[in-house]
């Protein structure tokens, strides 16, 4: 339900509700928001403007999403102001208008808008930018301290990221749908069988077979029972507990299995008998339970356990959740662990949350430090003890919150009204979800004065940098030079500590050094920056990193002080899940389409049939049943492919190799694919040896040669030629099929091995395919440590070239 703000359009001085949305719009990628501040920095260069914001609508609130990264910008990211009358954005959302005010203090509409005017930005140009469903993002717009001269170039440039930001925010929209529509699909694959209508019904339809297949290929362990015997359990199932339907038959030797204790077993058999009565007048009244179930090997396993009924068959469930238990348990281990420090802690330590400035929790170091009880510590904001103003606060909160500052200095006023130098080590941790701020607060006000404190704070430094998780370098801006390096750096990287402080940056980035020398420049001018790079291990292998830099003072010289997240095995995960949709999609394509098509041949022609041998009318016949054989033989070659292809995907394809004659094995092919060639008058020529002895998997080279030549056939003219040759080249045959018929362009030729990518064309006379059988010749080819290569000609024909080694040493 989408939810409205009330603004107060300045131009109208009338209330209107804008549609702010329903709170589940996507979070928008860091690259994208990166990109938006590139896209900013341009155009606050080009037209010489200190302040370039795009703001986000919240609720009753407006904060600053992107802005540019100019040191003469005094906004920060995260900054919220509560919407009211007198905001130039507001009237910009009110009106979705729009707005240019050339100088707030010489326009009698906006000389009395303050807001602005306290960070001496009075002229303002900016446009509403929204989802693409009309609800409201928010605003994108420059300001300056001095007059704006409106301009086209102005104009169009903002009106540019207008339509990035725009279009940016349509792709994140489709993104989220997408991934929800596929966690739904994800959802429903896993639990289509339990207690739905549909379930039911897709069930009665299949017969025993075929309820194997489906219920074998089904993620999640499944067991079914016919009255008290155990009629079907899939892989799945074995795989999970390992006991074999040889090993519980029916239900005793079942329950005796899963559960050795007698009085556990009684206890769960009991359960299941009123679970099954329960079933049978309500389905809906039986919930999922967890018991622990005893594998065969003799380890204990905590099981979630649903079924089904449809007539006298229990079909059941079955879901390990024995590791989800066990990290539940850690996760509440932890929380312990960390409240104990925490309270136990001789530091003073608070947490803050970080949205509403009230500190939500401090241990008893704190309460003696400051004074207060718990009950009265709890009920301040931490703006009630520190001495900066609460606008000062909140601006220091967000730099935490955004891991920009982990060290801080204030004065505190304790509860005698005593005001102390302390120094605040904050963090961001999660609770249940929510971000909050983890402070360690020391007094300094006695160092303050002397050199230990100096010394103290660059001990404390020291060990925060060194013992971190995340790898850190301390850079030379001007020389490149790496002067420090924390244990997590030397474990990634693998380098000793001497052998990294010897080192460039530019001998780990594998960027060259000119690019590099840029972006610490700019590091330098900018404060801080964030770049994704690929880094070279000692082993030579490389890293894909995140970088978050910043500036630190070390003996009054500029030092880059990095952060580096190793996210290769995101970038992998994300290859890997578009490569894993690319084989779905191409997999689900053929069955719901091209497996259909013989099919439905089949049936409507052996229906014909059969109505006119009961009626006596031969005529056609010969020709209805030819289109029945050649339909029934497509489907079980496409059926074929399609297992052969399956089993490679899922690593179940076993390598068999054997010695034989290649001659005669390519020789019987063609002798089986003769008769369709003579269908089109296509003439194969053969030259092959007298012998070519070959050690391979003999299927996978007879399914090779059966798809490449069935092509040839397929796409080759009547009255063409087909050749077929075999030559040995020291440890190697070369084969080539070659044909004359219609070819393939550039286009074809590039994507013909891609899953992912549609070519399939049909014949010369209009025969279909899938082009798996291509995919399928090159899996196999590669099985065997071949090569195969294709040339074409558009109109002229194609040649396929294939080498096979004489034998190959492999094992899966």
């Amino acid at each position: 339900m989408n939810t409205f703000s009330t603004v107060m359009v300045r131009e109208t001085n009338i209330p209107v509700r804008v549609n702010i949305g329903s709170n589940n719009k996507p979070k928008i990628p860091k690259k994208t928001t990166k990109k938006w501040q590139s896209v900013l920095d341009t155009i606050t260069q080009v037209t010489s403007v200190p302040t370039g914001l795009i703001m986000k609508l919240n609720q009753d609130t407006i904060e600053v999403f992107q802005k540019n990264n100019s040191p003469k910008n005094p906004y920060l990211i995260g900054e919220k102001v509560q919407l009211k009358f007198g905001l130039y954005c507001e009237t910009v959302i009110g009106t979705q208008k729009k707005l240019y005010v050339a100088n707030a203090l010489k326009d009698e509409l906006w000389k009395d808008n303050n807001l602005d005017s306290d960070l001496n930005m009075i002229s303002y140009l900016g446009y509403p930018i929204n989802w693409p469903d009309d609800e409201v993002f928010g605003t994108i717009c420059i300001l300056d301290s001095k007059e704006i001269k409106l301009n086209k170039t102005y104009e169009n440039l903002i009106l540019h990221l207008k339509n990035l930001v725009e279009n940016d925010l349509k792709l994140s929209l489709q993104n989220h749908t997408l991934k929800k529509q596929n966690l739904l699909l994800k959802k429903l694959n896993t639990q289509f069988i339990e207690k739905s209508n549909q379930a039911e019904a897709f069930h009665k339809t299949l017969n025993e077979e075929e309820k194997k297949v489906v219920f074998n290929y089904l993620p999640i362990a499944i067991c079914s029972s016919k009255g008290t015997e155990v009629s079907y359990m899939n892989k799945k199932f074995e795989e999970l507990l390992g006991y074999t339907i040889q090993d519980t038959p029916d239900w005793d030797s079942w329950f005796l299995n899963v559960f050795p204790d007698e009085d556990y077993r009684k206890e769960a058999y009991a359960t299941f008998i009123e679970d099954v009565e329960k079933y049978k007048i309500n389905p809906s009244e039986v919930e999922e339970r967890t018991y622990t179930l005893t594998a065969k090997n003799g380890t204990k396993k905590q099981v979630e356990i649903s079924f089904t009924m449809i007539d006298d068959t229990i079909t059941g469930s079955f879901i390990d959740i024995t590791q989800k238990l066990e990290s539940e348990k850690q996760l509440k281990e932890s929380r312990e662990h960390f409240k104990l420090l925490f309270e136990q802690s001789k530091i003073a330590k608070i947490i803050i949350n970080p949205e509403t400035g009230f500190i939500e929790n401090a241990n008893n170091a704190a309460l003696n430090f400051y004074g207060y009880t718990k009950e009265e510590l709890c009920n301040k904001k931490i703006s009630d003890i520190n001495q900066l103003s609460e606008k000062e606060v909140q601006r220091e909160m967000l730099l935490a919150k955004n891991n920009e500052r982990d060290y801080f200095e204030f004065k505190h006023k304790l509860s005698d009204g005593s005001i102390k130098d302390v120094s605040v080590f904050t963090s961001t941790i999660d609770f249940s979800g929510e971000k909050k701020l983890a402070s360690i607060i020391i007094d300094v006000t006695q160092k303050k004065s002397n050199e230990l404190a100096i010394i103290e704070n660059k001990n404390r430094f020291k060990a925060m940098f060194e013992q971190a998780n995340a790898v850190k370098l301390i850079i030379d801006p001007e020389t490149q030079c790496i002067e420090q390096a924390n244990h997590a750096a030397i474990n990634f990287y693998g380098y000793s500590l001497e052998q990294l402080k010897k080192m460039k940056i530019s001998d780990i980035n594998i960027l060259d050094k000119d690019t590099i020398a840029d972006l610490l420049n700019h590091t330098v001018v900018n404060k801080r920056s964030y770049n994704e790079f690929k880094h070279q291990l000692a082993s030579g292998e490389i890293r894909d990193v995140q970088a978050y830099t910043s500036i630190i003072k070390i003996n009054k010289k500029d030092k880059v002080y990095v952060l580096y997240y190793d996210n290769t095995k995101q970038k992998i995960a994300e290859q890997q899940l578009k490569e894993s949709i690319a084989t779905k999609d191409k997999f689900f394509s053929i069955i719901s389409h091209d497996l259909r098509a013989p099919f439905n041949n089949v049936l409507g022609f052996s229906n014909i049939l059969a109505k006119q041998v009961k009626e006596k009318n031969y005529e056609s016949i010969e020709e209805y049943a030819n289109i029945i054989e050649n339909s029934s033989q497509k489907a079980m070659d496409l059926l074929n492919n399609l297992i052969e292809w399956s089993s490679i995907q899922t690593n179940k394809m076993e390598y068999n190799p054997k010695v034989f004659d290649l001659s005669k094995s390519v020789k019987k092919t063609i002798d089986l694919l003769e008769y369709v060639a003579k269908q089109k008058n296509i003439t194969i020529q053969e030259k092959l040896p007298e012998k070519a002895i070959i050690s391979a998997d003999r299927q996978m080279v007879d399914t090779i040669f059966r798809n490449l030549i069935s092509n040839a056939i397929k796409f080759t003219n009547t009255q063409g030629k087909i050749k077929v040759k075999i030559k040995q080249k020291s440890k190697k045959y070369s084969i080539s099929i070659e044909d004359n018929g219609i070819g393939m362009d550039e286009m074809q030729l590039k994507n013909i091995f891609q899953i992912d990518k549609n070519i399939s064309t049909s014949g010369t006379q209009k025969e279909t395919g899938t082009g798996l059988g291509l995919i399928l010749c090159k899996e196999f080819v590669d099985l065997h440590g071949g090569k195969i290569n294709v040339k074409s000609t558009p109109k002229k024909g194609t040649k396929f070239c294939i080498e096979l080694p004489l034998s190959k040493e492999f094992s899966f």
